[in-house]
């Protein structure tokens, strides 16, 4: 039964999505359609320069207070998940007015109900990742293993992220990376979907050691191999004040950070 639920929900979701995003195309100035079809054909789109260098400060206090705040914080759900060089610091939208105010941007807000069909407020978090250069007591360490380090989609459906780097990100310090166009309904990979059809209506999450590398359904290796000499991989570099948007059911990885330090502000609607 679930499995038909899975199936089911997958198609009547997929067909009003397309639907959102044709009509929109229609309607809407170049600039919104190009944001928008970029999502739909890509999976991904870097908006360059959206916010300004003031804008950038008020983002980065913010952020640093967070994580001087999180020094003796112990590891919770929702809240902070850390490992050796790097940190999470979740839901900083419920304890910091000024990125609450940040994420709460009226034009991602309308972008997100276009593309979700629902309007809502994204959740902010923010994370650090060194090579052990960085000097905080709250990220001590080096690098190692990494958040999101096997390809994954974070949900069943489509579902709009955001990111913002507080540093220019290079191939050096760890870019996302991802197969381009392949947010769309591809049926070998429905055991993944329905993983996450689980966790969201029979909240049964993965493993706590899988949960950090989204890889509590990792895919069929010739099928990824298959996929990767076809699509290609592409990887979301990007500048300090840049706009990444991406769509978390197009299949992503967090790349390895080889030198330096990855600060990035993030917005899960």
């Amino acid at each position: 039964m679930l499995k038909l639920r899975c199936f089911l929900k997958l198609i009547f979701h997929d067909l009003a999505w397309e639907l959102r995003l044709i009509l929109a195309a229609l309607v809407l100035p170049a600039r919104h359609r190009d944001i928008l079809k970029a999502l739909r054909s890509n999976g991904a789109v870097v908006v360059p320069g959206y916010y300004s260098e003031d804008e950038m400060q008020v983002i980065e206090a913010s952020c640093n207070q967070a994580l001087d705040e999180a020094v003796d914080m112990p590891i919770t759900k929702g809240k902070l998940i850390r490992m050796e060089g790097s940190i999470r610091l979740q839901h900083l939208d419920k304890r910091k007015p000024l990125l609450r105010r940040f994420a709460r941007d009226a034009y991602l807000v309308f972008l997100n109900f276009i593309f979700e069909g629902k309007l809502s407020w994204p959740s902010v978090m923010y994370g650090v990742t060194h090579d052990g250069t960085y000097e905080h007591p709250a990220v001590p360490g080096k690098a190692s293993a990494r958040f999101g380090g096997h390809y994954h989609v974070d949900q069943w459906r489509h579902q709009l992220k955001g990111l913002t780097p507080l540093d220019d990100v290079v191939l050096e310090n760890g870019p996302l990376a991802y197969i381009p166009g392949t947010s769309g309904i591809h049926w070998k990979r429905f055991d993944n979907y329905l993983a996450k059809f689980r966790e969201a209506f029979v909240g049964k999450g993965a493993a706590d050691g899988a949960a950090l590398t989204y890889n509590s359904n990792p895919l069929d290796k010739e099928y990824f191999d298959e996929l990767v000499k076809r699509k290609g991989v592409q990887y979301a570099t990007c500048k300090r004040g840049d706009l990444v948007l991406f769509d978390t059911r197009n299949l992503h990885y967090a790349t390895e950070l080889t030198a330096g330090r990855r600060r990035i502000v993030w917005m899960y609607f």
